[in-house]
Order: C-alpha cells, then sequence, then structure tokens
C-alpha cells in the first residue's frame, strides 16, 4: 500500500513538472524569432492557444500589419514560425 502511494506520488509530480514544461514561454519564442530573423522580429506577435484535446496546435493569422503567431507551447510556436517562412 506504501509503495502505491509512493509510486501515485511520483507519478503525479513528474506529469506535473512536463505540464508545466509544455506552456508557453513569450519571452523564449520572442528570442528565437531575434536569432532566426534578426531584422524582421518586430513584426510577429506572440499569443499564447489552449490545446485542443491536450494536442500540440498553432494559428497564424495577420493583424495590423503584423504576423500573429499562436501556439499552446514552445515547439508550437516555433512549428508556426517554421510554416510562415517556409
Amino acid at each position: 500500500m506504501k509503495l502505491t502511494r509512493h509510486f501515485t506520488a511520483v507519478f503525479l509530480s513528474v506529469f506535473i513538472v512536463l505540464k508545466l514544461n509544455a506552456q508557453l514561454d513569450i519571452p523564449a519564442s520572442k528570442a528565437l524569432i531575434q536569432r532566426i530573423i534578426p531584422h524582421h522580429a518586430t513584426q510577429f506577435i506572440i499569443e499564447p492557444l489552449d490545446a485542443a484535446a491536450e494536442k500540440d496546435v498553432f494559428e497564424i493569422e495577420s493583424r495590423s500589419n503584423k504576423i500573429v503567431l499562436k501556439g499552446n507551447n514552445g515547439v508550437t510556436i516555433a512549428s508556426a514560425l517554421y510554416h510562415y517562412l517556409k
């Protein structure tokens, strides 16, 4: 019984840490854009997007002559940027 509680506590802790790491870090996303396209980085806006059914998603739109990259984590923002540049 004690082992089961310990395993459950460890599992929940790992799950929470992984979930927190998957959150969108807007300054890191802006830094990525700055490194990849420094002369055009100010033309991008980063916005959070809730994940649909725990899946990674991104959207790209245009607003006020700027490109809006929406995603639920840093990987999806990078994917949105790649998709836009491609």
